[in-house]
């Protein structure tokens, strides 16, 4: 079922399981413990996951404040769940009133739906949601542009109606934007967007109120896909319909069905889920069977290539439930553990890890004689020996230089630009100095700030007008600075906070000089603020203050300079997205700002307007300040991180926030190091180029972004399993403690060890 629950009712799950159903939405996914507990892993955008937040997480969490739940169903952007006494709550994205609490405001935490009671399963769809009742009847509510609510209008709907003319229902099944019920007589009826012959009707004409599919009979139950069916007779058999530019139907064509084909090469089978574009079947002997699209690695047969057949996927057994996601699966096996497998951008998985590295730094594949690099938000850049310039990751806005606007996996040169001395790399546009002082921009440039005079995107490096003799650069969301050698600030882009420190909050498109600075050091930007290091060690800051990232003991705005309290002999600084970090002459460290996961390292949390000493570390080299974490190196090459670690920003090998420093890391012979929003690279004196943290836009380099193997997914935090390719465990990760699984020649556990 597209982004939805597993085919499984809830009323047949095994509840001896540790896991009794699993549901993947698409990109998030719910988990249904025996003991009616639910859990959530993956994108929380909009509060999806239920834990009270709108953070992504790769490793399975409880959902707030609900218990003795009976079913579960993950949506497009939304999460819906049964209690055992027939109430329905909802969370997650509300834009369409999908969560049918009379409203269109999202929710982070289940809120049960008014006057529904009585229900005994419930799918939620793109960005719809049904609920079946104990005497037969169909409810639905949410979007309805398709008629996919089956009420005879397309008129959204906040509250629960009605689906008309529907009695003696035992199951549902909520695709994209068309549902698919299957009545106690066996028999099937559609309704909703039928563009795709989705509905198995013989036409591809909408239909606002359910119509009985001719030719099935005897059907067991029904998984609506993204724009495609299937059903599963009671003798075993499936059937499909609909779109198919995958193979999704598994019928060895491409060729669309306006009505039901019989799944060849299947028998036997159990259970059924239709994903976005891929399929999904068990058999009785525990087997599962995929077809399908298999972008990512949907499929979970180690390759990426598509199959117009049911095709028998060796890598996992013994399975008793699967749920078929966006671009991900996920399978309960008979002992109540969790495989998964196919794209991970936010965690879906439930791995641990969301399409990047926490456990260890990866090198950067095809880099060397590297002397300079610098890490975005999403994209990384870095200047060769020979004064070129790579890029890779994110490219919205054509920020990598290559000219095109496409994600770059590896490595790809910047066009037209050689002899470059630094790079910076900002939010959504980069810039470059070349060894002559002049400064080079592209990118996003909404509100000015590449500073060619124009607010024009640039796909290539064009050069910044009238600024020569430029030492060092930085940028914020929408505005740049550079610092000349002569210890002059100048400033452009988008002034709305008073960012550019004029005194106005005019946006400019060419550089102009911030009035009463002078003997500048270094210079740092954020957000939408901006901050500057003068060389009698005080510090200067300007713009935005929601947070107290100007350290002058207030939270109001100032489009002037005003300068840091208390702070003198720092020695250098850097920008986070609303905290800032000072280096002090004695090694210590000062820090201000957003505290919210402990980002400042003082072991508090809030807001500090005027500076703090982070805790616990001293005789520190060197500092970089991340989106909402921190990063130190030491002079013994020691490498410290504190604050957010939803992505294994902080590279410790967890997922658990850190309100002080703690050390990651001993990087031997370390050249220069680099910290994007959610990423940290390094460079080695080799010239090789190393990362670890997210990977979402591919911004680590390694081409990693997806898992095409079974991975395991546990619900417990404090304990990571991972398995090899042959199925078995590879290795046990226990409170930050890994231990190891070693197996003699015949494939049998000889012993195991903890890792150092």
């Amino acid at each position: 079922m597209l982004c939805g629950a597993s085919s499984l009712s809830a009323d047949s799950a095994n509840v001896n399981l540790s896991t009794a159903q699993v549901s993947a939405g698409d990109s998030h996914t719910l988990a249904l413990k025996k003991n009616g507990t639910v859990w959530s892993w993956g994108f929380n955008q909009y509060g999806q996951l239920g834990d009270g937040t709108t953070l992504d997480n790769g490793s399975p969490i409880q959902v707030n404040g609900i218990s003795d739940v009976i079913e579960v169903s993950a949506g497009e952007q939304h999460s819906v769940a049964v209690k055992r006494d027939g109430t329905v709550w909802t969370w997650g994205n509300n834009n369409n009133g999908q969560l049918g609490d009379g409203t269109t405001v999202f929710k982070t935490v289940p809120t049960v739906v008014p006057g529904l009671s009585d229900i005994i399963e419930v799918e939620a769809g793109s960005y719809y949601t049904l609920a079946l009742k104990q005497d037969g009847t169909v409810w639905a509510w949410g979007n309805n542009a398709n008629g996919q609510l089956g009420d005879g209008t397309t008129i959204q709907r906040s509250v629960p109606t009605r689906v008309n003319g529907l009695t003696n229902v035992k199951a549902i099944s909520a695709g994209g934007s068309h549902s698919i019920v299957v009545k106690q007589d066996g028999s099937v009826w559609t309704w909703g967007n039928n563009t795709n012959g989705q509905l198995g009707n013989g036409t591809t004409t909408i239909s606002l109120v359910p119509v009985q599919i001719s030719g099935l009979s005897n059907m067991k139950t029904v998984s609506a896909g993204g724009s495609f069916s299937l059903a599963l007779s009671q003798n075993g058999e499936v059937f499909s319909w609909g779109h198919n530019p995958s193979g999704q139907l598994g019928i060895n064509s491409t060729a669309q069905q306006v009505s039901p084909n019989l799944v060849t090469g299947l028998e036997n089978i159990t259970v059924i889920s239709a994903g976005k574009s891929h399929s999904i079947a068990i058999m009785d002997n525990g087997t599962v069977w995929v077809w399908g699209d298999n972008y990512s690695g949907r499929l979970g047969d180690g390759t990426m290539t598509r199959r117009l057949v049911a095709t028998k996927l060796n890598s996992v057994t013994s399975v008793e439930a699967i749920s078929a996601g966006g671009s991900h699966t996920v399978v309960v096996k008979k002992d109540g553990t969790l495989r998964s497998w196919g794209l991970n951008y936010y965690g879906q998985l439930g791995i641990g890890v969301v399409g990047f590295r926490s456990t260890e730094y990866e090198q950067v594949n095809g880099l060397s004689e590297i002397k300079a690099l610098s890490a975005g938000e999403s994209h990384t850049l870095a200047v060769h020996q020979d004064g070129t310039v790579s890029g890779w990751g994110g490219n919205s806005y054509g920020k990598l230089g290559d000219g095109t606007t496409f994600t770059q996996i590896y490595p790809t040169a910047v066009k037209n630009l050689n002899s470059v001395a630094s790079v910076y790399a900002g939010i959504n546009h980069s810039m470059a100095i070349k060894e002559d002082g002049t400064l080079w921009a592209w990118g996003r440039n909404t509100n000015g700030q590449l500073g060619d005079g124009t607010t024009t995107q640039r796909g290539t490096a064009i050069q910044v007008n009238g600024l020569i003799d430029v030492v060092a650069v930085s940028a914020g969301a929408n505005h740049s600075i550079a610092l000349k050698n002569d210890g002059t600030v100048w400033t452009w882009g988008d002034n709305t906070n008073g960012q550019l420190g004029n005194g106005t909050s005019t946006a400019r498109s060419i550089p102009a000089q911030v009035g009463g600075l002078t003997n500048v050091t270094a210079v740092a930007a954020n957000g939408n603020y901006s901050i500057v290091l003068k060389d009698d060690g005080t510090v200067w800051s300007w713009g935005q203050n929601q947070s107290g990232q100007l350290g002058n003991g207030t939270t109001t705005d100032s489009s002037t300079p005003v300068q840091v309290s208390g702070l003198t002999n720092a020695t250098s600084i850097s920008a986070g997205l609303t905290h800032v970090l000072a280096l002090m002459l004695d090694g210590t460290i000062r820090s201000w700002g957003q505290n919210l996961y402990g980002q400042l390292g003082d072991g508090a949390g809030g807001v500090r307007n005027t500076p703090v000493q982070a805790s616990n570390i001293t005789n520190v080299k060197s500092i970089f300040a991340g989106s909402y974490y921190s990063v130190a190196i030491k002079h013994d090459g020691t490498v410290w991180t504190w604050g957010i670690n939803t992505k294994g920003q902080l590279g410790d090998g967890s997922l658990i926030l850190k309100r002080t420093p703690n050390q990651v890391y001993e990087i031997p012979h370390i050249l220069s190091l680099a910290v994007g929003g959610e990423h940290t690279v390094f460079v080695k004196n080799d010239g090789t180029v190393w990362g670890w943290g997210s990977n979402q836009y591919d911004q680590l380099g390694n081409g990693s972004r997806y898992k095409l193997n079974p991975m395991s997914v546990v619900l417990n935090n404090a304990i990571v399993y991972v398995y090899d390719a042959a199925g078995r465990i590879d290795y046990v990760q226990f409170d930050g403690v890994k231990y190891k699984y070693v197996y003699d020649d015949n494939g049998n556990l000889k012993t195991i060890q903890r890792v150092v």
